[in-house]
């Protein structure tokens, strides 16, 4: 984690951490994985993994009466 520490008065403490592209897939709704990498591409770093996503995969299932 990184810690920026203010410089001037009024200025506030910033903290920030590399997430893994996973947990931004989760935070941004479950868009697909291509969708997130493109908009963390505007200045967001992340890591980029290969985690399938339980949630998605239970998702897509059909229920069968």
């Amino acid at each position: 984690m990184k810690v920026i520490l203010p410089q001037l008065p009024g200025e506030v403490y910033v903290a920030s951490r590399v997430d893994t592209l996973q947990v931004w897939h989760e935070r941004l709704g479950h868009q697909s994985k291509q969708y997130v990498e493109k908009y963390l591409k505007h200045g967001i770093a992340y890591i980029k993994d290969n985690q399938m996503c339980e949630a998605c995969i239970l998702g897509k299932q059909q229920l069968w009466k």
